[in-house]
């Protein structure tokens, strides 16, 4: 992530799927980079669920 810091770019971390989606419906981000293999879920249902949250 300190490469996107070095640039001037915000970014956030959530540890699991679950937080992530979470933490998506509570503010605005213009990008998601995500892993798809996550300890809670895999990362399509992550990218799913934001969508339903944010189309």
């Amino acid at each position: 992530m300190e490469g996107f810091l070095k640039k001037g770019f915000i970014t956030e971390i959530a540890l699991n799927g679950s937080k992530g989606i979470a933490r998506f419906a509570e503010d605005y981000f213009d990008i998601v980079l995500c892993d798809f293999r996550l300890r809670n879920m895999d990362g399509k249902n992550v990218l799913l669920k934001i969508k339903e949250v944010r189309p």
